[in-house]
């Protein structure tokens, strides 16, 4: 699905709760053809602010056999002179889906924070991800976000890499995985009007939905 169906999705979500829809304070179902619209603006208003939020929170946790990787073409690398390397990321990074490095026995598809128990062992020879066992750091400075790799012999060569953007409208989604933004989308809707009886309802939805996946 396009991104900017999922918008419309949402809209489908919320109807499906129909207590919500019906309270007094929309006056009535969003779809329906009485709708003032003053009132289908309001919630379409709600929708739009949290709809990138919703997706990107979604897009961070779906498993990543679900996901559309970007694949970034003729990357490079900057050595750091020791074993060691970092790839400056685009603007849109969201999540690594796949780093290999061309010394690599394997690749990488999950990349740890600095905050990540095995990240100060990467500073020591003994202890870092070598060619066999490699351990990438999504990190950055400078406003500029990186990955580092740890670690190859000689040769930085990228082999491949790859990853998940932030949630674009004009991208296309996992039927899935598009479902799972919408009701993640509507949950956020409806806790803005402190719903908390569909609020519960549709977490269950969700939790449907993510066991589903794993499937």
């Amino acid at each position: 699905m396009l991104g900017a169906g999922i918008r419309d999705l949402v809209i489908v979500k919320l109807d499906e709760h129909s207590a919500f829809l019906s309270s007094p304070t929309l006056g009535g179902p969003i779809l329906s053809a009485g709708s003032v619209l003053s009132e289908v603006k309001s919630v379409y208003s709600y929708i739009d602010a949290q709809l990138s939020e919703a997706a990107n929170e979604v897009l961070l946790s779906a498993p990543i056999h679900k996901l559309y990787a970007t694949v970034v073409q003729a990357p490079t690398s900057t050595d750091n002179g020791n074993g060691t390397g970092y790839i400056a990321l685009p603007s849109d990074f969201l999540r690594l889906h796949t780093l290999k490095m061309k010394e690599w026995s394997r690749p990488v598809h999950v990349a740890i924070s600095v905050d990540h128990p095995l990240y100060p062992l990467q500073w020591s020879e003994y202890t870092r991800g070598h060619q066999h066992k490699p351990v990438v750091v999504h990190d950055g400075e400078n406003n500029q976000e990186t990955l580092t790799y740890f670690s190859v012999e000689k040769d930085h060569t990228i082999e491949k890499l790859s990853y998940i953007s932030e949630f674009d409208t004009n991208a296309e989604y996992n039927d899935t995985v598009a479902e799972l933004i919408a009701l993640n989308c509507a949950k956020k809707v409806l806790e803005v009007y402190g719903n908390t009886e569909q609020v519960t309802l549709i977490t269950s939805e969700i939790k449907n939905v993510q066991d589903n996946m794993l499937l």
